[in-house]
């Protein structure tokens, strides 16, 4: 098992995965492939972080990470957050077979030493409430539930 840090992801690798993952329960979406690697290069484009777990040369689990400025940016939104000194856990996903083997954790835990090395003064992540698997992962790692929204 390998796991890089990189500004340039292979997209379509990473694509395919996260519209597998993202399709299942709990997220359920329906994403085309070619919409997914647009909407990936928008945070590539916007100097977010990949972070990726390599099987032999398969792409298993990644996470996309990025001032929390600049996401607002990617998803084309102006003015849409004021915080500039906090860093925003965008999407993380894991392949199914790969999964309760500790590498969203290990991902995670190169987010929050990026953060800190760049003196960032928050790591934030949302995922949904019954989403237990995330929520355990986050709670390890000391993040602190800081609100709810609606779906």
């Amino acid at each position: 098992m390998q796991i890089i840090t990189t500004l340039a992801p292979p997209l379509s690798e990473l694509s395919a995965l996260a519209v597998e993952c993202f399709s299942e329960y709990p997220w359920n979406e329906h994403w085309e492939l070619e919409e997914m690697i647009r909407y990936f290069s928008r945070f590539k484009n916007a100097g977010a972080s990949f972070v990726i777990a390599y099987e032999q040369e398969q792409i298993v689990a990644f996470g996309i990470a990025l001032r929390l400025s600049n996401y607002w940016d990617a998803k084309g939104i102006v003015n849409g957050h004021p915080e500039h000194s906090s860093f925003y856990v965008s999407a993380l996903a894991t392949h199914r077979d790969y999964r309760r083997h500790g590498l969203c954790t290990e991902i995670m835990k190169i987010f929050v030493d990026q953060a800190e090395s760049s003196a960032l003064d928050a790591v934030y992540v949302r995922t949904r409430h019954d989403n237990t698997a995330a929520i355990g992962i986050f709670e390890q790692l000391g993040f602190k539930k800081c609100g709810e929204q609606d779906a």
